[in-house]
């Protein structure tokens, strides 16, 4: 994949002190301005979450937005005393507050289609810097070297490791022990800023001067890293068993990026071959179009958001009765057939057990090396986190069936060997009947049992820091 464009002056990345050069107080104010007023100009969100194959998901963002008319946003610093009209270069657009990180495979695209140029992480994190100095000044705060010292470590990449350190200095003005301004002075927005800018990284574009003040869409999208859920109690591994038959549903946390910086936050999820999304419902969300519940392939809500700090959606999915579900059952229904067969069957078991030319060895491994092969598949971690019951069924009954025909072969006796059959043959049957009654439930249209499950995918790593929590 083609990732975008990123430019600076002259061609060139710029050091930290070239992009503190270009991007003074004049541009932490009007950047601060048009931050706090994406609401008016950012008229709609849509954020798409599509977990790929293996550990790897993608998310897309796209804004429909009318960048403000105002010449200060020009990229050169020479232009920005100019009318807008007679700005002739690029100017920057703030476009979303993502977390810090390596963003792989990064794509953007402008409203022409073409790959949208972006200001690199020197000029972000100047941009940022100038930001909060404008906003401290603004509130009285007079900056001195200390207080520098500690915004440049904020907005810096390490900043998500210094959360412990932020609250304090958002709260008390202390920092490292060190007090920069009295306690309780920050205004409640600024020192939210303070924290998003700590965990997050401000993403500006460049865009043609001439569209400032034009309506157009932006997009941009980058890969993620799919972390399995991890089962956090005794609870939740037992249910996770009823989740792969489809006897129950799990439901997935997704926090939202920047939901309450547009008039409108639209998510889409893109659910997984072998899963069914039952219901997509966007917390907080007031509006009846919060939540889908139309079982599409995509599933689709929108609503309007006061606050987005805490927002976050929720994805209920199901195991489809195809693929991984359906091999399942279908291997415990051959299983059960011939085991029972085997045990059940009056004289059928000395007859197998007496064969000489190993035709009945022969018989049980070659059903079993199939449902062996059938059971190995790549999928999304998400999906094989919760196919991954079925998958150990599925083992279970191939090497259950390699052990009723090793018996055979290597001379297994009584009361051995009967153990054996009859734990094969009560094990498939068990777990035949349950997914047949799975089977039927939802058949019957029957909405499944709903636990309390809570587990963890994320949708960015360390590096990405984008993540998707079950």
């Amino acid at each position: 994949m083609v990732a975008a464009k990123m430019r600076t002056h002259e061609g060139r990345d710029m050091d930290g002190a070239g992009a503190a050069n270009r991007f003074g107080s004049e541009t932490g104010e009007v950047v601060l301005d048009a931050v706090m007023r994406w609401r008016e100009w950012v008229h709609r969100r849509v954020e798409s979450v599509q977990p790929l194959d293996g550990d790897r998901g993608r998310i897309r963002h796209s804004i429909d937005c009318t960048p403000p008319p105002d010449a200060r946003l020009a990229y050169e610093p020479r232009e920005r005393k100019r009318r807008l009209s007679r700005v002739e270069g690029d100017a920057i657009v703030p476009l979303a507050m993502v977390a810090k990180g390596p963003m792989r495979h990064l794509d953007a695209t402008g409203s022409d289609g073409r790959a949208l140029p972006l200001l690199t992480m020197n000029d972000g994190q100047a941009i940022a810097f100038s930001v909060l100095t404008w906003a401290l000044g603004r509130e009285g705060i007079a900056t001195s070297s200390a207080v520098n010292r500690a915004l440049r470590a904020i907005v810096g990449p390490e900043g998500p490791r210094l959360e412990a350190a932020i609250e304090p200095l958002a709260e008390d003005g202390t920092w490292a022990g060190e007090q920069l301004w009295r306690g309780h002075q920050l205004s409640v927005e600024l020192g939210d800023l303070l924290r998003d800018l700590g965990r997050s990284f401000l993403l500006v574009a460049l865009v043609p001067a001439a569209h400032l003040g034009r309506r157009q869409i932006l997009k941009f999208s980058f890969h993620w890293e799919v972390r399995p859920p991890v089962d956090t109690s005794p609870l939740t591994r037992l249910a996770r068993p009823l989740v792969a038959f489809g006897l129950t549903t799990a439901t997935l946390t997704v926090p939202m990026m920047n939901a309450s910086d547009a008039e409108s936050y639209h998510l889409e999820f893109r659910t997984p071959p072998e899963l069914d999304c039952v219901a997509l419902t966007l917390l907080g969300g007031a509006s009846p179009t919060a939540r889908d519940v139309g079982g599409e392939a995509v599933a689709h809500a929108h609503g309007r958001f006061e606050t987005g700090h805490a927002s976050t959606a929720e994805v209920e999915l199901r195991v489809r009765r195809r693929g991984a579900w359906r091999l399942t059952w279908a291997a415990a229904l051959v299983t059960s057939a011939i085991s029972v067969f085997a045990v059940a069957l009056p004289g059928a078991a000395s007859v197998l057990r007496d064969s000489e030319n190993g035709g009945s060895a022969l018989m049980l491994a070659a059903p079993a090396l199939l449902i062996g092969l059938a059971a190995a598949r790549r999928e999304s971690s998400l999906s094989s986190w919760m196919l991954s019951p079925l998958r150990s069924v599925n083992v279970a009954f191939a090497l259950g069936l390699f052990a009723m025909a090793g018996s055979i072969v290597g001379g297994l006796v009584a009361p051995w060997i009967d153990v054996l059959w009859w734990t094969v043959a009560s094990v498939s049957t068990v777990v035949a009947l349950l997914l047949t009654v799975a089977n039927r439930v939802r058949a019957s249209g029957v909405p499944p049992v709903r636990p309390g499950y809570s587990a963890t995918d994320r949708q960015a790593s360390d590096e990405g820091e984008r993540h998707v929590r079950s």
